[in-house]
């Protein structure tokens, strides 16, 4: 990411991340993310048919502190 000398990093952070930024992030697959996603592993939303991934709540997943309901 490249970041301008107007913003400051937490200004140009997304509020929600896509699957794309997930695999990005982690380096599973298309399918992995999905897969949890689906079971509820990543916490997530939906919006039409595209899945959103809260960004505060992925850097908890991330850290282990997400437990699935």
């Amino acid at each position: 990411m490249i970041l301008t000398a107007t913003k400051s990093p937490t200004e140009t952070q997304k509020a929600v991340l896509t699957v794309a930024d997930v695999i990005a992030a982690t380096g599973l697959s298309r399918g992995a993310v999905y897969d949890a996603v689906r079971r509820r592993e990543i916490p997530s939303v939906r919006v039409g048919r595209r899945v959103l991934i809260p960004r505060h709540a992925f850097e908890r997943w991330l850290a282990g502190e997400f437990d699935a309901a």
